[in-house]
């Protein structure tokens, strides 16, 4: 909430729209039901129940590797996590909290020379004569071939945060640790990476010991590499001590034979078999202290489960070969690795023995297996935790699979123990489409839901439910998966965002190569604003080269024109399939005739870019020979009759592959499945004509003009060109730059089309007698790139903004021809970086300020500003740490207001901002 003096002016940052990294550990989910992930150089937090990103922590100065939520001090406590950590390219650790005002920059990590490859964090308790301590351990890789031991006493989380993280701070909060200190720096050989580590506390045999610390890191090397505390971790020792935490080199595990890409631990109590995700029990404990099992990925398309347990100080060890500290535990081949798991191998920490040995290895994926991630611990009614035996596997095979151990009856070990057998239980994954698979999977601290990421920086969400199918005569309930609607978002930079012109959805595009089409979900029964959110309902254009540029045709209600990293400029128009989805999820009407004329879909052939019609006959029969048996239709289908010229290219399938999925009706924000296969536009137009790439793309006010211009290095190949949108034809072709056109836009009376360019030059051109173009005048501008333009709600004023940090505003005057009509007027005061994007708010949108800008910088950072009588003064900037953008603000796009008799009419204007960052903001204005 923000205040002028005499106004109050309140801003809702609504949410953002943002993919997720390529990347593995790039999510964690907390107990307390938020998830963040890693997002471009942002952290994004989101809860799953409300389904949209409503915070954002800037802070880093590249992209983010890995996010991790800290455990809580105490285990056994019902406090829930408050403490988030993330790591970069740019060898920066940041530790965040959670504050009762928001999120706030707790500590920066320096230390690491290279990008920082994954997090392993754990809350390590002693206990010692009597008295229980513990401490917080934080591990990291990176590609400097260091992996580094930082650690905090548990207790010392710092009461009063530093200041709100901003992007711009990050060395000067370098001294601010919160406690943290850099216990250990381990190194490894030259160009060995290591990708992946990860902490745990294994058991003691002895009652009321301590257990002891282990560390397990793995890279581009096959073998696993183990490390222990010399001593028990005990709290930060006094300033100018050296750590108590020590780690010394103890076994390497082998048996992969590619890269490992993932480590997790599990830690079992000793109490009677764990339950498994349907509360079955599932592995006895061959140990009364409990045991660990390590899971390890691999790129050799395998998991495999190493079982560490305490031995007894009484035990026979004679029999037990045990290595000295860094000797390798062999198991290079399967039948070693047999041999490794019913044999095992010792070692002994101070007072402490412990055996390790291969449980299993799980193979069931086809592709490699990115990460593993255990099913979060839970509490039982006597307050005790329990670990369920339940691991997610992700895979670039597109699956994932969830496995659980099952007891062989009648079949003990050698050790007379019943032998334990881990299976497949669940097979989830994506089907179709042409991406790569998943990069990483989380359970809920329920267990009920799984939260996934994949290679387009798509998340999915599953929700697992009781079904009541007992035709397998068994008493367990199974588990049925159901996928649910969660978050999406670009996977790069936002190039353009356009509205439609009622304002009933967005559109933008991307150098991720999509443009994606954004509307808010109503959902049924909701009221009030805060039951809206803003939801991808479809992809209209899957392209491939980036998309540059966007804009909306003016005369038909759901056409666009985009413009991409080619020479061609490309038309769109809504399907029927589009137009019922809408309708569904956004609670908007229809217009009969409007709807009966469009096609019923589209889909992309297998060879080619263009988005192919799809007919509603088409497309019926093609959903009959779906539902036919195969020999019935494969019959049906050699009687048919060949297809009209028509309808021979309707996308529905053809001999170069299989047939398109069928485009529907959905009721609710689609998932991705459908995103990126059913929800394409059919593709009515292709325009020829510009020398290079396209750049720029402008629609008149009564949308029977489309302007457009490419990359330029000379006045010939910046010439802008005119199409007439009834014949798709060029109609004129306007010259007077001499580079590149970043920016058009028309007035709202259509008489004049302004365009800025890398010339740093303001052309103004306007329509002659005959119905031509003429340039008008031409202004030097700026002093660098002039980035944007746009015209007030009543055309009496343009601004314009440029790299050399200012914005200008430039008044229209008369219509005389020997006389300019743009005249510079009084404009904000200069800006911290260069003005990347301006936009004027519609009119009446605020009732006591008819002029307002909006004004995006080469920081991120976003103002508003209006126009009084003693001069501009700033409304708000939009500049903490959940709500600006941490890179170049390519577009800001104000949503048209609807008309007062609108059955949909909100008068709460809505601004848009796209970024290089990759986030899409939705940021809602109430006085």
């Amino acid at each position: 909430m923000e205040s002028d003096g005499s106004k109050e002016f309140v801003v809702n940052y609504g949410q953002v729209a943002v993919g997720c990294n390529r990347n593995v550990q790039q999510a964690s989910w907390a107990r307390n039901g938020l998830v963040a992930y890693a997002a471009g150089w942002l952290v994004a937090v989101f809860r799953p129940e409300e389904g949209s990103v409503r915070a954002t922590l800037s802070g880093h100065g590249s992209r983010v590797n890995a996010v991790c939520w800290l455990p809580p001090d105490d285990e056994h406590a019902d406090d829930a996590e408050t403490e988030l950590v993330s790591a970069a390219s740019d060898g920066v650790i940041i530790a965040w909290r959670l504050a009762r005002d928001g999120w706030q920059r707790q500590a920066t990590l320096l230390g690491h020379s290279g990008s920082v490859t994954s997090l392993g964090c754990l809350r390590s308790a002693q206990r010692q004569h009597g008295s229980s301590s513990s401490t917080m351990l934080l591990a990291s890789s990176s590609a400097d071939g260091t992996v580094k031991l930082w650690s905090r006493p548990a207790a010392s989380s710092p009461a009063s945060p530093a200041s709100p993280a901003s992007h711009h701070d990050l060395h000067a909060a370098a001294g601010t640790n919160g406690g943290w200190q850099l216990a250990q720096s381990l190194s490894f050989a030259p160009g060995v990476i290591m990708e992946c580590v990860a902490l745990t506390q294994l058991p003691s045999a002895a009652a009321g010991a301590g257990g002891v610390t282990l560390l397990a890191v793995g890279g581009v090397l096959s073998a696993i590499q183990l490390f222990v505390a010399a001593q028990p971790p005990a709290p930060a020792a006094a300033a100018g001590h050296q750590q108590a935490v020590q780690m010394v080199p103890l076994l390497r595990l082998e048996g992969h034979l590619d890269w490992l890409r993932c480590l997790a631990f599990a830690r079992f109590e000793p109490h009677p078999a764990p339950a498994g995700l349907d509360g079955q029990q599932q592995q006895p404990h061959r140990s009364a202290a409990g045991h660990v099992l390590l899971a390890s990925a691999s790129q050799d398309g395998k998991v495999r489960l190493w079982r560490f347990e305490p031995l007894p100080a009484a035990a026979d060890d004679d029999q037990q070969q045990q290595p000295p500290a860094g000797a390798a535990a062999r198991g290079q081949r399967e039948t070693a690795a047999t041999r490794l798991s019913s044999k095992g191998h010792v070692f002994r920490v101070g007072v402490h023995r412990y055996s390790v040995m291969l449980e299993s290895v799980l193979s069931g994926h086809d592709g490699w297996v990115l990460s593993v991630a255990w099913h979060p611990p839970r509490r039982r009614p006597d307050r005790s935790v329990e670990q369920p035996a339940v691991l997610v596997s992700a895979s670039m095979d597109k699956t994932m699979i969830i496995w659980r151990p099952v007891l062989l009856a009648d079949q003990p070990d050698h050790h007379h123990q019943q032998q334990v057998v881990w299976h497949d239980d669940v097979h989830l994954g994506a089907l179709g489409g042409d991406a790569l698979g998943f990069y990483g999977a989380v359970f809920s601290p329920s267990g009920d839901r799984l939260l996934a990421h994949s290679f387009t920086g798509a998340l999915h969400l599953w929700q697992a439910t009781s079904s009541t199918d007992t035709s397998q005569g068994s008493s367990n309930t199974p588990m049925v998966w159901a996928p649910q609607v969660t978050v999406s978002g670009h996977a790069a930079a936002v190039t353009d965002c356009a509205w439609q012109p009622d304002g009933a959805y967005l559109v933008s595009v991307s150098e991720d190569r999509t443009a994606r089409l954004w509307a808010p979900w109503v959902r049924p029964g909701a009221t009030g604003n805060s039951s809206c959110s803003w939801h991808e309902i479809a992809r209209p254009q899957l392209h491939g080269h980036n998309i540059e540029c966007i804009c909306f045709v003016a005369s038909e209600r759901h056409c666009f024109v985009s413009g991409a990293d080619e020479k061609v400029l490309r038309v769109f128009d809504a399907p029927r399939t589009f137009v019922d989805t809408l309708a569904a999820v956004s609670r908007r009407p229809q217009h009969a005739a409007d709807r009966e004329r469009r096609v019923h879909g589209a889909a992309v052939p297998p060879l080619g870019l263009s988005n192919k019609p799809l007919y509603a006959h088409a497309a019926a029969h093609h959903q009959q020979q779906q539902s036919m048996p195969s020999d019935v239709a494969d019959s049906d289908r050699s009687r048919a009759p060949a297809p009209l010229d028509d309808d021979a290219d309707d996308g529905v399938g053809t001999a170069a592959g299989p047939p398109a999925p069928e485009p529907s009706v959905h009721e609710r924000p689609p998932l991705e499945e459908h995103l990126i296969q059913s929800t394409v536009w059919p593709e009515l137009h292709k325009l020829y004509g510009h020398p290079n790439e396209i750049v720029a793309v402008a629609c008149n006010r009564r949308g029977s003009l489309i302007a457009s211009a490419c990359k330029a290095s000379s006045a010939e190949q910046a010439a802008i060109r005119l199409w007439d949108t009834r014949s798709w034809k060029q109609v004129a072709v306007l010259t007077g730059h001499t580079l590149s056109v970043v920016q058009l836009e028309f007035s709202h009376d259509d008489s004049m089309l302004a365009s800025v360019s890398r010339d740093r030059q303001l052309c103004v051109f306007e329509p002659t007698a005959d119905g031509s173009w003429r340039l008008g005048e031409r202004h030097k501008a700026h002093g660098r790139i002039v980035w944007s333009c746009d015209w007030a709600a009543d055309d009496s004023r343009l601004a314009t903004g440029s790299r050399d940090k200012t914005g200008k505003v430039w008044r229209v005057c008369g219509a005389s021809r020997q006389a300019p009509r743009l005249v510079p007027d009084s404009a904000p005061p200069p800006f911290a970086s260069g003005v990347t994007a301006v936009a004027w708010a519609p009119a009446a949108a605020f009732r006591q300020w008819p002029y307002v800008l909006a004004v995006g910088e080469e920081s991120g950072h976003v103002s508003l500003w209006t126009l009084r009588d003693v001069g501009w003064t700033a409304l708000v900037g939009c500049a903490g740490v959940s709500l600006s953008h941490v890179d170049a603000v390519r577009r800001l796009r104000w949503r048209p207001l609807p008309a007062a008799d609108a059955a949909d009419a909100a008068t709460t204007p809505v601004l848009a901002s796209c970024s290089s960052d990759g986030t899409l903001r939705f940021s809602h204005f109430a006085q």
